[in-house]
């Protein structure tokens, strides 16, 4: 992700978080399809640890860009919320 000269290289998990929320920005996507498009050989749902690379992406691209990423969480539903 860039702005202007400011640069936030993402990982593999954290691109395919940001990526899905994108493509999904109208309605946002469901928790657990996300937790199983990033980990689909995952056995047990551990939905602490999709939390926790949210929270980790969120941290990165404010650092990165102190840019701030906001989200809603409802029903299950993961949404991206761009002003």
């Amino acid at each position: 992700i860039s702005i202007g000269q400011n640069t936030c290289n993402l990982g593999v998990i954290h691109n395919q978080i940001i990526s899905n929320l994108i493509l999904n920005l109208e309605n946002g996507i469901e928790k657990i399809k996300l937790y199983r498009l990033i980990w689909p050989l995952d056995k047990d749902l551990q939905m602490n640890k999709l939390d926790t690379h949210i929270t980790n992406l969120k941290n990165k691209v404010n650092g990165d860009l102190n840019l701030e990423l906001n989200f809603t969480s409802n029903s299950g539903t993961l949404k991206l919320i761009i002003d």
